[in-house]
């Protein structure tokens, strides 16, 4: 383990997944609350749409 993640600090590629993993976590919630509320269509969309985006946002970060 290095000093930097000793003391708790990212470096980029860390930051990234967790960044990731924050963002499908807000988007699973979104997903949750629309299909609790009975719109199972706008839920699906929106699903769809999150996934895109994650993938879209792996793709230009990575190049």
């Amino acid at each position: 383990m290095s000093e930097a993640q000793a003391a708790g600090r990212f470096d980029g590629a860390q930051l990234f997944y967790v960044e990731g993993a924050l963002a499908a976590s807000i988007a699973a919630l979104a997903v949750l609350v629309l299909h609790a509320s009975g719109r199972h269509r706008w839920a699906t969309v929106l699903a769809a749409a999150v996934i895109i985006a994650l993938l879209a946002w792996k793709i230009i970060a990575t190049s």
